[in-house]
């Protein structure tokens, strides 16, 4: 028995334990992978740090650009004014001078719709428009004397941006000085400029793959940006960090690169550059995982290394505890042969250190260990004749009592068995009871929600039928406003006549006041009166020829809108006409949604009904279960108690032949180990063997 328990220990201390090889790999790997850990962690951390730097860098380098682009664009029609404004004289200039001039200025650049002249008094002298209506609602008083004070000054004048309420399009007041060559002020020149040009621009600049730049104010106001339509809705950008650093802080400084989130509502990297004139910011921002995609990658590769050197580090560590380890093993081996008995084996270990010495005291043990063997054999096989005839006896009672308790063990395992089953299948009636009455309740609560959706379509029909009606309206509208303008092109056309006859009488005005300066000149110092009145007349005749083209040209403009209004007015109809008959097609489709809520109805009535029948049976089924349940525990209860009793026979009984058989027991136990054994065959004696003896059975 302790050479067994011994060896169990033994087995149960090695699958406890730790391998020698195991551990000298784990150490030398530890020692070679620390370093590298270190070695990599310093490495990354600097590359982040580099890679960040220069990041930011890129980051203020691509803000400027675009900021350059903003802010030379609005410089750009500043110089262009201020060059207006210088080269031509408009003190020594007539009006038919001024209207050319500007005429000149509004063809050359585009992005200007209106152009003012103002005189010292704030008094308009002339005005220019590309739209029909020749005056702009924002140059109020107020605004005029704002353009003054500020030109005053000596800086240009640039307004705040607005939407224009007929085009929708973003607006802002410039206004230049005019000075003469001493640089004494005579007036102001004040422009209406569209800024939807500058949203072209803006949405052109390219920040990456996936980057974006906007334009906001110092209140914060979104000016310019790709996504027209928040610009449109005057979306304030205070919420963002780089906007709320801009407008809380009054000195023009670039901002340092931050991370926040953008406008497009993820994280980005962001900068932004004021432009100083006018007091805009342009903001940049660039997506977090475009930005820093040579950081991950430059990471990936360092991870990708120390992974390939933590295995080669791996299988070293392995070859080199190998050949440490290999006489160990052989000692191992040899120890463990001794172990399952082969007595007649011999360590052989041709070292002399500390684990050959241990080889030759294992084996002097080992030969002290036969001479005891031979010893016991003796006394064991005398006890084993004299307990053999009692042990018999006893063996076959324990036998019979072991047969009935197994009997009643198994018939109440059976009943126990039984009444779990009962239970679960009680469980099982409660959540299938609890199930039925949340179908149950469900259903009442889709057929109360189908009604409500049903109503709900009724009313979105009466909608469309009235949106319907107002689509008939506007197509009576429609066609009413084609009539007036072709009305109104037959009117141009009289006009048109009309300027043709002025033109002719004025040709003939020349005529006859050139043959009156002819007859004047004839009559020498008596026609001198009549030549100037000649003279005059002649003017007056140029003034009505060149009123006469100004016509024309107005009339041809006129006639470019009404052809305009009419493609437009007819598009319009065929719109309402395309409306009206999708309005049909809603019509058809919400009376097939009713017709399906209707027959939805009908079948939740029914499945309905049918839930409470199953509802009934549940219940009578629940109760059924309850009692077999009950029965089955009572059953279960007495199967125990039988058991129990039959228990306490068989422990009687196993004493008894526990003392009977302790003896015999002792000595098979002693016999069994001494056999396990592989005696030498110098002190061997066949015998003392116990081959021709019965030795119990493993179960007794």
């Amino acid at each position: 028995m302790l050479a067994f328990k011994l060896a169990s220990e033994q087995r149960g201390k090695k699958k406890k334990s730790r391998s020698l090889a195991f551990t000298l790999t784990l150490a030398f790997l530890g020692l070679s992978t620390f370093p590298l850990f270190i070695t990599s962690g310093i490495n990354m951390v600097g590359n982040y740090f580099n890679n960040r730097d220069i990041i930011a860098g890129q980051q203020l380098l691509i803000a400027q650009e675009a900021a350059e682009t903003v802010k030379g664009f609005i410089q750009e029609k500043l110089h262009v004014l201020s060059v207006a404004a210088y080269i031509s004289n408009f003190e020594s200039s007539s009006r038919e001078e001024w209207g050319i001039t500007l005429s000149r200025l509004l063809g050359m650049e585009p992005s200007f719709r209106h152009i003012t002249l103002l005189n010292q008094q704030l008094q308009e002298l002339y005005v220019l428009s590309r739209t029909s209506h020749q005056a702009t609602t924002k140059l109020t008083p107020e605004i005029k004397t704002q353009i003054r004070q500020q030109l005053n000054n000596g800086e240009n004048y640039i307004g705040a941006v607005y939407i224009d309420e007929i085009t929708f399009e973003p607006m802002m007041l410039t206004a230049v000085p005019i000075k003469n060559v001493l640089g004494d002020s005579l007036g102001y020149l004040v422009t209406e400029i569209n800024l939807k040009f500058m949203w072209d621009l803006v949405a052109s600049i390219q920040i990456g793959e996936k980057g974006v730049a906007y334009v906001v104010d110092r209140n914060g106001d979104l000016l310019a940006f790709a996504n027209i339509g928040r610009v449109l809705r005057g979306e304030n950008l205070s919420g963002l960090t780089p906007v709320a650093n801009f407008t809380t802080q009054t000195s023009s400084v670039e901002s340092q690169t931050s991370i926040a989130k953008g406008i497009l509502g993820t994280r980005v990297i962001t900068s932004y550059i004021p432009l100083v004139e006018p007091d805009w910011a342009v903001v940049v921002e660039l997506p977090l995982g475009e930005a820093y995609a040579p950081v991950i990658r430059a990471l990936v590769t360092t991870i990708l290394i120390t992974f390939f050197s933590l295995t080669l580090a791996i299988f070293v560590g392995r070859y080199l505890a190998r050949r440490i380890t290999k006489p160990l093993i052989k000692l191992r081996d040899a120890t463990k042969t001794i172990s399952e008995g082969n007595l007649d084996t011999k360590i052989e270990v041709a070292s002399a250190d500390e684990i050959g010495e241990l080889a030759l005291t294992f084996n002097r043990m080992v030969q002290n260990i036969n001479a005891l063997l031979i010893k016991n054999q003796d006394a064991v096989n005398v006890i084993w004749d004299q307990s053999t005839l009692l042990r018999e006896n006893a063996g076959q009672s324990a036998e019979f009592m072991s047969t009935l308790a197994l009997s009643i063990q198994q018939i109440s395992k059976g009943a126990t068995e039984q009444t779990i089953e009962a239970e679960k299948s009680a469980a099982q009636a409660n959540f299938l009871a609890e199930k039925i009455d949340y179908v149950s309740a469900k259903a009442r609560e889709i057929e109360e929600i189908t009604q409500t959706t049903r109503s709900l379509a009724y009313q979105s029909k009466d909608t469309v039928l009235l949106l319907k009606e107002k689509t008939s309206q506007t197509n009576q509208i429609t066609k009413e406003i084609t009539g007036e303008i072709n009305k109104l092109n037959l009117s141009l056309e009289k006009i048109r006549g009309i300027t043709e006859v002025i033109t002719n009488i004025t040709e003939q005005t020349n005529l006859l006041a050139l043959n009156a300066s002819i007859e004047a000149a004839r009559a020498g110092d008596a026609g001198r009166g009549f030549a100037v009145v000649a003279t005059q007349i002649n003017k007056l005749a140029n003034q009505s020829r060149d009123s006469a083209k100004t016509i024309e040209q107005i009339l041809n403009q006129v006639e470019t809108l009404i052809i305009n209004s009419t493609a437009n007015a007819d598009q319009a109809h065929q719109i309402v006409e395309e409306q009206r008959e999708v309005v049909d097609l809603t019509i058809n489709t919400f009376d097939q949604i009713s017709s399906t809520l209707d027959g939805i109805i009908d079948l939740n009535s029914q499945m309905y009904s049918l839930v409470r029948q199953v509802d009934e049976f549940k219940t009578e089924t629940l109760q059924s279960i309850i009692n077999i349940s009950t029965i089955s525990e009572e059953s279960a209860a007495s199967c125990e108690e039988v058991s129990a009793i039959t228990e306490e026979q068989s422990a009687f009984t196993n004493q008894i032949k526990d003392l009977a058989n302790k003896l015999n027991d002792l000595a098979g136990e002693l016999i069994k180990i001494s056999q396990i054994f592989t005696l030498s065959a110098a002190m061997d004696r066949s015998s003392m063997t116990v081959d021709n003896l019965p030795l119990r059975a493993e179960g007794e």
